[in-house]
C-alpha cells in the first residue's frame, strides 16, 4: 500500500476545487468553506501518515511453495504477538494424558471414568497421598488403595 504524496495532493486540491464551487453556488461563505477544508485537509495528513506508516502483512505462496513465514522480516519480528499457541492439553486436569507416547496406555487411560482419571491425576500427577486423597473426600483410605490397586492392574493389561 503506497501513498505517491505529489499525485493524492493534487486529487485532493482537484476535489476541493470542485467542492469550493459548489459550496459557494449553494450561498455558504468562504469562512465555513475553509473550516471545511481545514477539516479535510487535517483528515489527508492523518491518511498520508496511516498509508506511510502502514505495512501490508498478508500471506503469500512464492513460486518454489515456501510461504512468506520465510521471506517476511515481519513474520520474523512479530510472530509471537501474532501466533496464539494452544496447548488444549494443559487446560483440563487430565490433559496429562494426551503427552502419553505409549499409544496403548494412553488408549487404556482413555477408557477409565472421569472419577478414576481424576484419583489417578491427583495421586500421580499432583502428587497427593492416599491420606491427602481421603481428606480431600475421595473416600476412606483403604478404598482408595484398592482402586488404586485396581487401576494400576487395569493399567497393565
Amino acid at each position: 500500500m503506497g501513498f505517491n504524496y505529489a499525485i493524492e495532493k493534487a486529487k485532493f486540491e482537484r476535489e476541493w476545487t470542485q467542492l469550493r464551487v459548489e459550496y459557494e453556488k449553494a450561498g455558504m461563505s468562504n469562512e465555513k468553506i475553509n473550516i471545511l477544508h481545514d477539516y479535510d485537509w487535517e483528515n489527508f495528513k492523518k491518511e498520508r501518515i496511516y498509508a506511510i506508516h502502514t505495512q501490508e502483512f498478508r500471506e503469500a505462496q512464492y513460486d518454489n511453495g515456501n510461504s512468506q513465514e520465510d521471506k517476511s522480516p515481519l513474520f520474523k519480528k512479530f510472530l509471537s504477538a501474532i501466533s496464539r499457541w494452544d496447548n488444549y492439553a494443559a487446560s483440563t486436569s487430565t490433559g496429562w494424558i494426551e503427552d502419553i507416547t505409549d499409544e496403548r496406555l494412553a488408549a487404556r487411560l482413555k477408557e477409565l471414568s472421569q472419577e478414576d482419571l481424576e484419583l489417578l491425576t491427583q495421586f500421580i500427577i499432583q502428587g497427593f497421598t492416599q491420606s491427602d486423597l481421603e481428606q480431600m473426600g475421595y473416600g476412606k483410605q483403604y478404598k482408595i488403595s484398592r482402586r488404586i490397586s485396581r487401576l494400576k492392574n487395569f493399567l497393565k493389561k
